[in-house]
């Protein structure tokens, strides 16, 4: 939006949750100028839930160790 690509907010903050979580519905479309720039945050999105998957995995095998050390 400050760029000047998407005039509204509301736009902008719905552009920018559907092409981070990769769904690309297509309904708003940036000019050409930043396309590049769009392929990088759902690129970076593609990231964070790799990241977070796996934060969540390690936490839940520290809490299932740790109740099973106890139980021993």
């Amino acid at each position: 939006m400050l760029a000047g690509s998407i005039d509204k907010m509301e736009s902008s903050l719905y552009f920018s949750t559907v092409t981070f979580t990769i769904l690309g519905y297509g309904d708003v479309v940036i000019g050409e100028r930043w396309r590049l720039m769009a392929a990088f945050h759902a690129a970076n999105g593609i990231i964070i839930f790799g990241l977070t998957t796996a934060v969540v995995v390690a936490a839940v095998q520290r809490v299932y160790f740790a109740d099973a050390s106890v139980r021993q």
